[in-house]
């Protein structure tokens, strides 16, 4: 029997996030995590493998293994807690080690940021449904990873955001072209006047129509936002998202060591343990 814990992740106010399923692989366990999340019918489940307190974190999504995730990641975290884990230490992805912090809050560090050019603002508007003119000016739509690669998309209005009308087929082809997870679609113009940026996302290729909140999608889109000078190191930038699929949810992403050769980027927000589902 598998015992899954069901946590809400980047919650606003104890309400909205992003479920995600945390399961332990003990010894000897076949697990086909991608069957569980569909089972589930939940967007990640991440798998814990534990050996000697050495870690590895295995990410499924619906239709396929994804390298790392950050809201699955600290709905892990949260549930180790509840184990009796503290501190700083590393776990195994499949994206190499990487540092994660359960203290009172709990934080992961994403992989540095690396850009794979930009694509063709004519192409998305295609899959979008919107104009040209509904993008922000002067700023590309980049390929960013800080884990997996996403197409960040940049939009002149929360209005034309909520109103795009979503080819998932098109992006589904967009993504296997260039070997990204997906779009990250977004506006400066937000809820709340202190969130750095409002948000939307779409992975259908993974088998994620939309996505109510993802971590390491906002960690490429704070790089993004860096990189054009909208967004300051040091402070932590607040990304809203879900508010249009009614889980409204804010995730935390703070840009540290920018004067140094390779960025270091922090993930944090909100987590509840929701639920734990026996299969």
């Amino acid at each position: 029997m598998i015992k899954a814990t069901i946590a809400k992740v980047f919650t606003h106010k104890g309400t909205g996030g992003n479920k995600t399923a945390v399961v332990f692989k003990e010894k000897n366990m076949i697990i086909d995590g991608i069957s569980l999340a569909k089972k589930l019918e939940i967007s990640e489940v991440v798998c814990i493998e534990e050996n000697n307190r050495d870690l590895t974190f295995r990410f499924y999504t619906p239709e396929r293994e994804i390298d790392l995730c950050g809201h699955a990641t600290l709905g892990a975290l949260k549930v180790l807690k509840g184990k009796g884990f503290w501190g700083e230490f590393k776990v195994n992805t499949r994206v190499g080690k990487i540092t994660v912090g359960i203290f009172n809050d709990l934080y992961m560090n994403q992989v540095s940021p690396k850009y794979y050019g930009n694509i063709d603002k004519k192409l998305i508007a295609k899959c979008l449904g919107v104009e040209c003119k509904d993008f922000l000016e002067n700023m590309d739509v980049d390929i960013v990873s800080t884990g997996v690669k996403d197409a960040i998309v940049p939009l002149r209005s929360l209005e034309v955001l909520n109103n795009i009308k979503v080819d998932l087929e098109a992006i589904k082809e967009v993504s296997k072209e260039y070997e990204i997870v997906g779009f990250h679609v977004f506006t400066l113009d937000t809820i709340d006047k202190e969130s750095s940026a409002h948000c939307r996302n779409f992975a259908p290729l993974y088998g994620i129509d939309e996505e109510a909140a993802t971590g390491t999608s906002n960690c490429a889109l704070a790089c993004y936002l860096y990189k054009n000078r909208i967004i300051e190191a040091g402070k932590i930038s607040t990304f809203e998202q879900g508010n249009i699929i009614n889980s409204p949810s804010r995730i935390q992403v703070c840009i540290k060591d920018a004067e140094k050769e390779k960025l270091k980027v922090m993930l944090s927000g909100e987590v509840i343990l929701y639920d734990e589902i026996y299969l």
